[in-house]
């Protein structure tokens, strides 16, 4: 039987039939995928039940990250229990894909040809297009097609994908809106590209520049609304010329200009905008993920793969709740309410991206919350010292509140009017101990001093008893000193009389 189906002289029944029935197998590259994708995913769920567990439990903001886990674990437990069984299997009438509701069954004479699929972390795709009603593609990673009996099945299909680029470019040199000749609409079409590409790396750059120094938070705001807006009157203005997507026509698409500031900002707002309380901002986040991912399922059928619907859900949130909390931050203009602060340890976030954050109380007992701050605050303030919190309304009524050196104007406790005391710690009204070991060079001189122990930590006790010890009236005897190699000592800082002395 060698008749053809509507595959436009694609054979119904394969020509070297000896080698099937041929099932295609996941290959050590798979297994490695599965390992990195899922299992950063399920640390980073380890580490945040372990937090979570010792703050005392989850609180009800917290439900979407131990969702993610659980669907994260699932996932990698399906992947991994997919592997024991061939992926595809080629037959020479049919190909059987496997997919999450079962197998599928594919007639070779029902094929109408190859469209390309994209690409992702995997690599490039193509799917398979059938003349069934309704039928979704099968999608297929590119990288079997080096297979010589997979590439065999499939020759002869058609590229769908390249006759829709010709079929397209075909129609704007016979357009008359683009110019009065084919070599004028040509040079139009060739400008387009020009412009396309200008367009998506300035917006690459923007999107890199929000998400490294976001402020002024007015401008970046603009800087991300804009970009789409401008986006789309280029649109309007090319007349069709320029689209939003092309993967199937000539024409060149500026989506990726469009859409770099909103995700750079996004991304940045997500740890840098501190609000009081996000849960509301996560809820229309999801709210808004789940529409749009409907909507594209909707619109593109043969988008099958449950991981693109999952990346797009995941960045439609992302970008959503980024975007929300920065125009939540950067219209509001009311006047902000001043609250002192200690800060009681810093450090950088896990992750890829590692920002800066600070430990901050207000509260004799050390209770506190970690806050997200610049780089420049993160290296002027030290442990111990008093920063302001500027609290706002928010523009959309979400409080949110910002981390800063303190006015001038206000009579606060700073290391250069308490040198000797820290400065939070006098404020608080903290009293505190520091057992201190250092070397001994002469009666007169230490050297190498080191904090054993510190009561209370995190207010700065340590680095001032290091201060008092190296300065010319630390308050050690010579005779203590002699004939010694090491030191141990105790300073006690007490409020009366905010003076560090040492223990003889």
């Amino acid at each position: 039987m060698t008749e053809s189906g509507q595959g436009g002289g694609f054979p119904a029944i394969a020509r070297d039939t000896a080698e099937l029935p041929y099932g295609v197998t996941f290959r050590g590259l798979d297994l490695a995928e599965i390992v990195v994708a899922y299992g950063s995913g399920l640390i980073f769920c380890l580490v945040f039940a372990g937090i979570g567990a010792a703050r005392g439990g989850l609180r009800p903001s917290d439900l979407p990250f131990p969702l993610t886990c659980l669907l994260l674990a699932a996932g990698c437990a399906y992947r991994l229990w997919l592997l024991r069984t061939p992926w595809l299997v080629l037959h020479p009438d049919r190909l059987e894909n496997r997919e999450l509701t079962g197998w599928r069954t594919v007639r070779r004479m029902d094929i109408v040809g190859l469209r390309d699929a994209g690409s992702d972390r995997q690599g490039k795709w193509f799917e398979v297009v059938t003349s069934e009603p309704g039928a979704r593609s099968v999608r297929i990673p590119e990288r079997f097609r080096t297979d010589p009996i997979v590439d065999r099945w499939f020759h002869g299909a058609r590229d769908l994908t390249a006759q829709a680029v010709a079929a397209d470019k075909a129609a704007v040199l016979e357009d008359d809106r683009y110019g009065a000749t084919a070599e004028e609409r040509a040079a139009r079409l060739r400008l387009a590209k020009i412009v396309s590409v200008v367009f998506s790396v300035a917006g690459v750059a923007a999107g890199a520049w929000l998400y490294f120094n976001p402020r002024p938070y007015l401008m970046a705001w603009g800087v991300a609304v804009g970009a789409p807006v401008l986006a789309a009157a280029m649109v309007w203005a090319s007349r069709g010329l320029l689209g939003w997507w092309s993967r199937e026509n000539a024409r060149p698409s500026i989506l990726l200009g469009a859409i770099a500031p909103a995700v750079g900002i996004s991304f940045k707002a997500f740890t840098a905008l501190n609000l009081y309380d996000p849960t509301p901002v996560r809820w229309v986040a999801g709210a808004v993920a789940v529409v749009a991912v409907g909507a594209v399922f909707v619109r593109l059928r043969s988008l099958s793969d449950p991981r693109a619907l999952l990346g797009i859900g995941m960045l439609v949130a992302l970008c959503t709740y980024g975007l929300v909390e920065l125009t939540d931050v950067a219209l509001d203009q009311s006047k902000p309410q001043v609250f002192l602060t200690v800060v009681r340890a810093k450090f950088l976030s896990s992750g890829r991206s590692r920002s800066p954050m600070l430990f901050i109380s207000s509260r004799r007992d050390g209770r506190g919350s970690r806050q997200s701050v610049t780089q420049a605050l993160y290296d002027e303030v030290s442990v111990g010292s008093i920063i302001c919190v500027f609290g706002r309304p928010g523009a959309l009524r979400l409080k949110w509140i910002d981390l800063a050196r303190c006015p001038t104007n206000m009579r606060v406790p700073n290391e250069r009017t308490s040198p000797d005391y820290p400065p939070g710690a006098l404020w608080l009204e903290i009293e505190g101990k520091v057992t201190v070991e250092c070397d001994v060079i002469n009666e007169a001189t230490l050297s190498a001093c080191r904090v054993l122990k510190e009561d209370p930590p995190g207010y700065g006790f340590g680095p001032a008893a290091l201060r008092r010890l190296s300065s010319p009236d630390s308050g050690l005897a010579p005779a203590r000193l002699a004939g010694r190699k090491t030191l141990r000592t105790a300073v006690g800082f007490h409020l009366q009389g905010s003076s560090p002395s040492v223990t003889q």
